[in-house]
Formats: structure tokens, C-alpha cells, sequence
């Protein structure tokens, strides 16, 4: 057994062991827990015999409902559309029972409401943001992991009404906010990438990684693979070799579609598909070549069913 369901197994073991709480004992143990968090000015400069009290009732009812918990972690997993490894769950438990700890300090039992149902938001909550700062290489800040969220529901929303993929502005006016702004959420929502993972259509045999389409130094021979591909580009006519290079930075600065459409003197769509002509001969010349991702840069990202594969990354 791995480390990791050892200490997942013992988790649930202690959780199992306490008992669940009366509607009695909620509400008696909830009062103590007010009349400590409460007290005027500050719950701090409560007396140490309200205080202790108030530790001893919240710790009891945060035993009682650490199987609440555990069922929350377990949907997390599969129902944040984040992927979570198995090692991560003892992560995600520790993460809820604090989300629990602090929905039982603000839990008010004269409401008339049981403890479980207004600490199951707290408990997500508390997973969610575990999840937003652990899950990524870089960590997206916790004001917009909403909006970016909200935003692919309501881009496949829009995709099965309209019958297409939603255009930047058609995405932007359905949010309420300005296209820049959802420019921006989609650059920093977007997902990291290893320079060593292949690239896709490589053959297992030898797969192309990023590294092998990146500029080489001055001072060191070029990569076969840019070779190859340098050569694939040659066999393209004057206008396609300008938007290759351009696309993907083969001996020029990387820009974006819509820069290469305003030097071609054509519409970005024009642009874009001839982009994808030129990348389709150039498989048809050669069927083994691995053609790299396009450089990140400065510019927006077209419009249309790019906006798709961005939105398969949040």
C-alpha cells in the first residue's frame, strides 16, 4: 500500500471514530462556540474559561463531522475539473477540515439550520483554494479562478446554442466584461508545458519535443529536426514561407495572426487559413514531421476555434 493511502486510510479511521451530534448537542455545542466568537471586542480577549469552552466545543463538532469532510474531498477530485492525483487527497482532507474548523467558528445554530449544510461551502471552499494553489505551476490568483472558471461553462453554453465555437466578443458580452479583460484571464489560465514532453503527432519511436523547435545559440550546430523542417518551409511559395516564419518564428521574431494579415495586407481569417494550407502541405511533403507549438507572444490570440482549445485548459 502507498504511503499516501496509509496515511488517507488512517484519516478516515480516526474520522469514523467519532460520533455524529444530536440536534441537542449541536445546538449547546454551537452556543458555546457563539458565545466565545462573539464576545465583545474581540474573541481573543474573551476570559480563558469562555475561551476554553469555546475551543473544547468547536474541536468536538469538527470531530463530529470529519466524514462530511471526506465525502466533500472525494467529489472534489472529480467535480472541480482540476486533476488531482491520489497523493494529493490527504492534501485535500487536511484542506477541508480547515474550511470546516472555520464554517463551525461562524455557524450561528439559533438559525435553525443543521451545522453540515452551511459547512459543506466552507469545506469546498476550503478545497478549492488548496486546489488553486497547489494544482498549477503557477499559481492563478483566487479573484479570478472564478471568472475563468465561469468562463468555459459559459463558452460550452454559447458553443451548443450558437452551433459553433463563441467568438472573443460574443464570450466577453455573455461575461459582462471588456474582451481585454478576458484576454487577459485567458493568458494567465492557460497551462504550463515541459519543453521535454513530445509534441503531439510524434511517433513513439522519436518523438519531437519543444526544446528541438527552439531558436539554437549562435555558437551551437542547429537541431536536425529544425533542418528539416527550415527545409519543408523552402518548398512553400513566397507568401506562405512569410507566414510560417512569422507563426513560428523560424529566423524572425514570433507575431501573431493578426500582424501577419496586416503585413500580408489581407483579413485575419485570410491569414489563418493560408497558415493552415501551408502547415497541411507541409505534412503532405513529409507525413513524419512534427510541426511545434506557436511561440506564446504579446499579440491576442485569434478568434473562432482557437478559443476552444484555450478553454480546454482552464
Amino acid at each position: 500500500m502507498r504511503p499516501s493511502s496509509d496515511m488517507t486510510t488512517h484519516w478516515l479511521e480516526q474520522a469514523g471514530r467519532h460520533p455524529l451530534l444530536t440536534a441537542a448537542e449541536e445546538l449547546h455545542l454551537g452556543g458555546l462556540v457563539r458565545a466565545w466568537q462573539d464576545w465583545d471586542p474581540s474573541a481573543d480577549q474573551a476570559p480563558p474559561s469562555v475561551r476554553r469552552r469555546g475551543l473544547r466545543a468547536r474541536d468536538r463538532m469538527v470531530s463530529a463531522n470529519l466524514r462530511l469532510v471526506a465525502h466533500v474531498a472525494r467529489r472534489a477530485r472529480h467535480g472541480l475539473g482540476v486533476a488531482v492525483a491520489e497523493a494529493d487527497l490527504p492534501d485535500l482532507l487536511q484542506a477541508g477540515a480547515i474550511g470546516l474548523q472555520r464554517g463551525v467558528e461562524k455557524f450561528d445554530p439559533t438559525r435553525g439550520y443543521k451545522l453540515s449544510t452551511y459547512a459543506y461551502w466552507w469545506i469546498r471552499q476550503g478545497i478549492s483554494r488548496h486546489i488553486d494553489s497547489h494544482g498549477r505551476t503557477i499559481r492563478i490568483p483566487t479573484t479570478h479562478t472564478g471568472t475563468i472558471a465561469r468562463a468555459g461553462k459559459v463558452a460550452a453554453a454559447l458553443a451548443a446554442h450558437l452551433g459553433r465555437t463563441p467568438s472573443r466578443a460574443e464570450l466577453a458580452q455573455e461575461l459582462g466584461i471588456a474582451q481585454a479583460e478576458l484576454e487577459h484571464l485567458l493568458l494567465i489560465g492557460a497551462g504550463c508545458h515541459s519543453l521535454d514532453a513530445p509534441l503531439p503527432g510524434s511517433t513513439s519511436g522519436d518523438p519531437s519535443a519543444l526544446i528541438d523547435m527552439l531558436s539554437a545559440d549562435e555558437d551551437e550546430p542547429p537541431s536536425p529536426r529544425r533542418d528539416e523542417l527550415l527545409a519543408l518551409v523552402g518548398m512553400l511559395d513566397e507568401r506562405a514561407q512569410r507566414l510560417i516564419r512569422g507563426r513560428y518564428g523560424l529566423g524572425e521574431p514570433v507575431v501573431g495572426v493578426a500582424e501577419l494579415a496586416q503585413r500580408e495586407r489581407m483579413s485575419v481569417h485570410r491569414a489563418r487559413g493560408l497558415i493552415r494550407l501551408a502547415e497541411n502541405t507541409m505534412r503532405r511533403l513529409s507525413p513524419a514531421v512534427s510541426l511545434p507549438v506557436p511561440p506564446s507572444n504579446p499579440a491576442p490570440m485569434p478568434d473562432g476555434a482557437e478559443l476552444g482549445e484555450q478553454l480546454e485548459l482552464l
